[in-house]
């Protein structure tokens, strides 16, 4: 509910990035997330003013993804959270 209760574009922003943990086939370090939730559907560039700073994920993620601070790889806070997927 957290989530659903922020302004629409960080909703947008924590759902595209649940998705992509959700669906990513392989562990994916910050820098790649980042610049895989700036990839704007219907665009024909990739603009990096789209790419928004890690601590605005974790922000409008609340608390749900986390970086491990060594591998720098980007996951859920808990693995039971596919059990809700």
């Amino acid at each position: 509910m957290r989530i659903k209760a922020q302004r629409e574009n960080h909703f947008l922003l924590a759902r595209q990035a649940i998705i992509w943990l959700v669906h990513a086939h392989r562990p994916l370090k910050i820098s790649e997330f980042r610049h895989a939730l700036g990839v704007q559907l219907g665009a024909e560039i990739f603009d990096e003013y789209d790419i928004a700073n890690e601590d605005t994920i974790l922000l409008v993620c609340c608390g749900l993804i986390v970086v491990d601070r060594e591998s720098q790889i980007v996951g859920f806070v808990r693995e039971c959270i596919f059990d809700y997927c």
